[in-house]
């Protein structure tokens, strides 16, 4: 499904492995949507460009944002609603 995309988290070892995927995703029409701590960028992409991530030099996991809870708006249950800033 050419249209399809996904939202994933891509832990990379080092610099080079942020700029591989940067890079790639500024050639694919991909963005970065967050930086999380320990070296994970969350990035949207489209499906068909899933391969060619998986294939950037310094990537350590790659994991969809649903399967570890860091899609946007996940936060908002965990909230309690009593308390104000």
């Amino acid at each position: 499904m050419p249209e399809a995309s996904a939202s994933l988290a891509v832990t990379v070892t080092d610099d080079e492995g942020a700029a591989a995927v940067r890079e790639l995703l500024a050639d694919t029409d991909g963005e970065v949507v967050a930086e999380r701590q320990f070296g994970t960028l969350v990035v949207a992409v489209a499906q068909t460009t899933v391969a060619a991530l998986c294939d950037c030099p310094g990537i350590e996991t790659i994991e969809t944002t649903a399967a570890i809870g860091i899609e946007p708006g996940d936060a908002g249950e965990d909230l309690d609603p009593g308390v104000e800033d």
